[in-house]
């Protein structure tokens, strides 16, 4: 026991949680105070719990160490040593009793976890039985990550005080705020005290620590695009969010009932906003709730569709929260009319708000018909939402351009959905008779021209010039009745209307194939392996158009429209959201990346007779971090790779692989057994660097070559690539079953050259034993040649690793002599590589048997040695058995054992391991596994008058197990009375004086002993 202070009773330190016999309940008079000794055996942070107004003052040697305003406040740091711990009343107050205990708040006993920081991870439940407790669940974080803690009482009423700590118990930050862990800390936990408002009853709480910086499982939110609705609800009560641009963002969240909150965003040093959030690019931030969720970017225009001035438009909000954007192709400066109607939901008001290509709120609350003059930086855009957030429905939208007016026919901008806007001409034979007007603010940058008659085809020429007269685009009966027009932004166009032919009525549209393109069907890039795209019902118009998006405009997509059957359809163009060309042939498919959605136009021929008359896949095969995670990692394509094996059809349409080839490498493929080339899987080979497919096919040959571009003759460069293996172009059947081998033309492929580098380990065990060879560009047929003079042992392949850069061997070297060995790898194109010598000694073998260690009793725990071996082994594996049989999963060195084996044989094997020598298994002697021993439930006691000549009777109490037989021993003063082991005992004049303690050993078969002694009686009198 310690020693105590001024003769102030010991006082234990306290564990977390409850604190049991370490609470001592005392009276403090008013005024007054009581004493206490503390032994700290390590130096840390204390606190002092207690009820009551009361003071607490550490000392030592009469010195005050860090007194304290009370209970419950600023911990002491203690060193190692013996204190006095002074409770005090002087304020008065409170005489009653009072509990106190001192806790160490350095990890100890009683602290529980780690708890999970995981966002998406259900709280950690607790209990607390006494009050005065103090609550601690320890979790992993790194330093410098964003936390936040939260306890909650599940029964009865609970308020907690708690904190966030490192290893030294000191304050980091509160529970319930966000808190950054400083650099230089650890072992965080959560400690709490908690007041219970005076209820004893037991409390269950929960505690939760999420990491908010970094999170774990929380879905990745977007850009909401204008047109849809909030990102669903998430199964994980958080997303992550990083902006692509700095600047101002409106972010909201919906209930159930579509009705907008705010949200909890968080920055990497704490919360940033709950709904008007100004953000950086390139800085990841959490948004905590699961509810469906809207992030607008003012600045974006993603999802906006183009106005048709005075034509009246309608659309419509599917989803609560939505917004509808309409591009407003007017100049800084002009005036507009916007008009709203919701006649589909009577009583429904639209809520109309214009900005400008920054984002600033030009006009905003308009009235169903409202005015608004075009400040600040053009484009514009009409954001149009329901007065409530929950409103859904249809309405209507008209935009007048009420400044400019137009001699020529306006040209409207059509689309490409079943029934677009066009224009009639009629005109005569070789003589320029009519015009049409594209207004300045009614374009885009690029779009498609589409001339026919009656017949199908164009009997025109046409010319599309720019106010400043620059001839952007045209088309003659000589040429295609499609013409591709770079439109000069913010000039208004004419289009020359001029006859090729016989007089005829002629139908012109134009389509806008930038990212504002109106009718395209928006279809979302999928992982590869995922279904492909229906086509689109092309009955009233060749031409369809499909939005491609993709979250990262750094992501690299796959575009192929194929023919279903060939030639039915094809892929026209592939566009930017600026129009640009964003592949050189896109009708045999072709890779892109730079942006976040693709106008992909498809022409099918006007005599197909399929629907669909084509599928569209669009797959996403590389990401801001690399190839995408789909694609397998190929490690090394030294003299080839696969075979890449599944089974092809519309719901898996490709697979993919990621390759490190480097420039001037070759590989071949060849068709499938029993079909075409056409009706061959089609692979594509491209580059991550500028997307070039390097794939070819080689009919006569009968194969597809894929080349790796070259960038340098002489010098090859590393050239990653992805290769895609996508349905044939012609398949023969709806399941395509894939098996692609390649093969190296000009072997070896990739970056490593061929090298061999050790043959280990450098001696080995005469027997079967394997060995390892390490180098680059290994090959399976690679040899190890083992040789002293007439003897002579060659390896057998067990396995090359994914890399080439290792492969072990198998050679049975038991007849081999005792001594070095010549080694020799010869290759699999004979080349030989003299690699030293190697040692051959006699086998591993165990020389002590492995020895099971610690009492065998049901719920000890058993230890096994290793036993002794020559030569001495890297590793050891054991494997407990019971009766001689193996007890599954029981394979570590130590072993607790259970109730089942109560009675058996308990054995250990070891099997031991060195690198060049055969496994050996050694085993254990076997030892009974007994039952635990008899415990007394009541102690042993003895009754009689302790007097001598006086007989004393024992009562050997109560016992579980039930003991089969007892023994007993009678002492005096601690020494055994010769013959005294009845269960009674008359006292002689020896035992005068002394006292009497009895011994009693329980006996249970199967069992180890139990032992329980009674307490002394008083001194025997005479």
């Amino acid at each position: 026991m310690a020693p105590t202070i001024d003769n102030c009773p010991a006082l234990p330190l306290a564990p977390f949680g409850d604190s049991g016999d370490a609470v001592r309940t005392v009276s403090v008079p008013a005024p007054g105070s009581v004493c206490f000794t503390v032994t700290v055996e390590r130096p840390g942070l204390h606190q002092v719990r207690g009820t009551g107004n009361l003071t607490a003052t550490f000392s030592s040697g009469g010195t005050p160490v860090c007194p304290t305003a009370g209970i419950g406040f600023n911990p002491c740091h203690l060193a190692v040593g013996t204190y006095r711990l002074d409770i005090g009343n002087h304020a008065g107050g409170y005489t009653g009793e009072t509990r106190i205990a001192v806790f160490p708040l350095m990890p100890g006993p009683g602290c529980t976890g780690p708890v999970s920081t995981d966002i998406g991870a259900p709280p950690t439940t607790g209990t607390l039985s006494d009050p005065l407790g103090l609550i601690c669940h320890s979790f992993t974080a790194e330093q410098g990550a964003l936390v936040k803690a939260h306890l909650q009482g599940v029964s009865g009423y609970a308020q907690f005080n708690g904190w966030i700590t490192d290893d030294t118990g000191k304050h980091l930050c509160n529970v319930g705020y966000a808190c950054v862990l400083p650099a230089g800390t650890g072992g965080y936990r959560v400690l709490s005290d908690v007041s219970t408002g005076g209820s004893s009853d037991p409390l269950t709480y929960t505690v939760q620590v999420r990491r908010l910086s970094d999170p774990v499982g929380c879905a990745v939110a977007s850009v909401t695009p204008y047109g849809s609705g909030p990102a669903a609800v998430s199964p994980v009560p958080c997303r992550t969010f990083t902006p692509t641009t700095s600047g101002s963002y409106d972010i909201w969240a919906y209930d159930a009932e579509g009705i907008s909150q705010r949200v909890e965003m968080y920055g990497e040093t704490g919360q940033v906003c709950d709904y008007e959030c100004r953000l950086t690019a390139g800085v990841t931030y959490t948004v905590i709730g699961g509810d469906s969720l809207r992030i607008t970017d003012p600045r974006s225009s993603q999802g906006c569709s183009d106005s048709v001035f005075a034509q009246p438009q309608r659309y419509t909000l599917t989803e609560p929260g939505e917004i509808d954007c309409v591009n407003l192709a007017a100049p800084q400066g002009a005036k507009l009319a916007l008009m709203t109607s919701s006649s589909a939901y009577a009583g429904a008001q639209m809520g109309v708000t214009v900005r400008d290509a920054t984002g600033a709120s030009i006009c905003w609350d308009l009235p169903a018909v409202g005015t608004c003059t075009l400040s600040g930086t053009a484009p514009y855009r009409a954001l149009v939402t329901g007065r409530s957030t929950s409103f859904t429905g249809s309405y209507g939208l008209v935009v007048h351009r009420t400044d400019v007016s137009s001699d020529c026919r306006t040209f409207p901008a059509g689309d490409f959905g079943a029934d677009p806007a066009q224009v009639k001409a009629t005109v005569e034979a070789d003589a320029f008779a009519d015009c049409l007007k594209i207004p300045a603010d009614a374009h885009t940058s690029r779009e498609l021209l589409d001339i026919t008659n009656a017949t199908g085809y164009s009997s025109l020429d046409v010319a599309v010039v720019d106010e400043k007269g620059r001839r952007v685009c045209d088309a003659d009966e000589d040429d295609s009745t499609l013409a591709r027009c770079s439109l000069t932004p913010g000039l208004s166009h004419t289009v020359l209307l001029r006859s090729a032919g016989p007089p005829a009525e002629h139908t012109l549209t134009r389509r806008d194939v930038t990212a504002t393109a109106r009718g395209c069907v928006t279809t979302p890039a999928t992982a590869v392996g995922r279904p492909s795209a229906a086509g689109l019902s092309a009955a009233s118009g060749r031409l369809v158009c499909h939005r491609v998006t993709t979250a990262d405009a750094r992501d690299t997509l796959h575009l192929d429209a194929r023919a279903t059957p060939y030639p039915s359809a094809f892929a026209l163009g592939v566009y930017r959201p600026n129009g640009a060309d964003a592949c050189d042939d896109p009708s045999s498919g072709c890779a892109v990346s730079g942006s976040t959605g693709y106008q992909v136009i498809v022409e099918v021929d006007k005599e197909a007779t399929t629907t669909p008359a084509y599928r569209l896949d669009a797959l996403r095969i590389g990401t801001a971090a690399g190839p995408a995670p789909e694609c397998a990692r190929i490690p090394n394509v030294s003299y080839g790779f696969g075979p890449l094996v599944a089974t092809l059809s519309e719901q898996k349409t490709a697979i993919c692989a990621v390759l490190p080839t480097m420039s001037g490498d070759r590989f071949t493929m060849p068709q499938t057994s029993g079909t075409t080339l056409s009706g061959t899987p089609t692979p594509r080979l491209y580059t991550l660097a500028d997307r070039q497919n390097g794939c070819t096919e080689r009919h006569y040959y009968g194969r597809y070559e894929c080349d790796v571009p070259t960038e340098d003759e002489w010098y090859p460069v590393s050239r990653p690539t992805v290769l895609l293996i996508g349905m044939p172009w012609k398949p023969t059947a709806s399941s395509v079953p894939v098996s692609a081998k390649f093969s190296c033309t000009y072997a070896p492929c990739g970056a490593d050259a061929r090298t061999i580098g050790t043959v280990t380990p450098g001696t080995v065990g005469a027997g079967k034993v394997t060995m390892k060879v390490t180098g680059t560009a290994l090959h399976e047929k690679d040899v190890v040649e083992l040789t002293s003079g007439s003897y002579r042992a060659r390896s057998t392949t067990v396995s090359v690793a994914t890399d080439r850069r290792s492969m072990v061997v198998a050679l049975d070297l038991t007849s081999a002599p005792r001594t070095k060995l010549y080694a020799t790898v010869v290759t699999h194109d004979a080349e030989r590589f003299a690699r030293g010598q190697i040692t051959v000694i006699a086998p591993l073998r165990v020389t002590a048997a492995p020895k099971v260690t610690g009492t065998v009793v049901v719920g000890g725990k058993v230890t096994a040695t290793s036993g002794s071996w020559t030569p001495t082994a890297d590793t050891y594996a054991y494997q407990w058995r019971a009766n001689g049989v193996i007890i599954a999963g029981a394979t570590a060195s130590s072993y607790t054992l259970p109730s089942t084996l109560q009675g058996k044989q308990l054995s250990v094997s070891v099997t031991a391991r060195k690198a060049g020598h055969p496994a050996v298994t050694a085993a254990s002697a076997a030892t009974t596994v007994k039952g635990v021993a008899p415990k007394a439930t009541k102690a042993p006691y003895t009754t009689g008058t302790v007097k001598v000549g006086r007989t004393l009777t024992l009562n050997r109490g109560t016992w579980t197990p039930a003991p089969s037989s007892y023994a007993y021993q009678w002492y005096a003063n601690g020494r055994a009375i010769s013959g005294a082991t009845k269960a009674w005992f008359t006292l002689t004049n020896a035992q005068r004086g002394t006292k009497i303690t009895v011994r009693v050993t329980a006996y249970r078969t199967g069992h180890l002993n139990g032992v329980a002694w009674t307490r002394a009686t008083s001194a025997v009198v005479g």
